[in-house]
């Protein structure tokens, strides 16, 4: 028997139109990005199909963005009565569609599957710009450190 992996792009495989042409399937992705917009508030299609680019690009955009994609491609893949994968993976961002299609159950009242992971996304967001300002503050302090040595230094050399 064989076994099937599914592995999700992660953030920076987005564009502008991206998921409009799925042809008799494109009431799933529909759904899909309609449930997404739901759990965040705001028309995430629309955004994805119109942009602009700078907006699609922000990273509280691109997030669910990505994630509604890949749940609405697995739906795809699933609806076609094709085998449903025993494997999931993906990069950077795409861990996050590849745990939501693994975990989810795919008839779950409409918020269910996007509510989760809306929170562990803007938590994710909070925790890298927390955690890029702490690596900015301790590497201005260390320079200050390295400043302070250096003059200390030279006024040993006089």
């Amino acid at each position: 028997m064989s076994k099937l992996a599914f592995v999700f792009p992660g953030q920076g495989s987005q564009s502008i139109g991206m998921m409009s042409d799925w042809g008799d399937f494109q009431s799933i992705v529909d759904d899909s990005f309609g449930q997404a917009s739901d759990a965040l508030g705001y028309d995430l299609k629309m955004v994805c199909q119109q942009g602009p680019a700078e907006k699609l690009n922000q990273t509280e955009i691109t997030q669910p963005a990505m994630l509604a994609a890949g749940v609405a491609s697995y739906r795809v893949w699933l609806q076609q009565g094709l085998p449903a994968a025993v494997i999931f993976g993906g990069h950077s961002l795409g861990e996050y569609s590849a745990l939501v299609c693994a975990q989810a159950d795919h008839h779950a009242p409409e918020h269910d599957i996007f509510e989760r992971p809306r929170k562990l996304l803007a938590n994710r967001e909070r925790d890298l710009r927390r955690q890029v300002g702490s690596q900015l503050r301790r590497g201005r302090a260390e320079r200050d450190a390295r400043v302070a040595l250096l003059g200390n230094l030279r006024d040993l050399q006089r």
